[in-house]
């Protein structure tokens, strides 16, 4: 379940992302190729910082409590 949790989180967090920077997808009729446009690449430039700094420490902050409510034992 925990799995299929975690896939369900990181693909929506994908669209969340992708739309909160202006992405903007279609095809276009005449030729059939994919047309990608970003309306706002500050937007883009601050949530690449965002992915490698505070959504991994905030992950790492919640396993480590997770690991003190539940501590791995053999």
């Amino acid at each position: 379940m925990s799995q299929k949790f975690g896939t369900a989180i990181s693909g929506s967090l994908v669209a969340l992302l992708l739309g909160l920077s202006g992405f903007i997808s279609g095809t276009d009729p005449d030729t059939g190729k994919t047309i990608v446009t970003i309306t706002d690449p500050v937007a883009v430039n601050e949530m690449i910082w965002l992915l490698f700094s505070i959504f991994p420490a905030i992950i790492a902050c919640i396993m480590i409590g997770l690991l003190y409510i539940y501590p791995i034992k053999k």
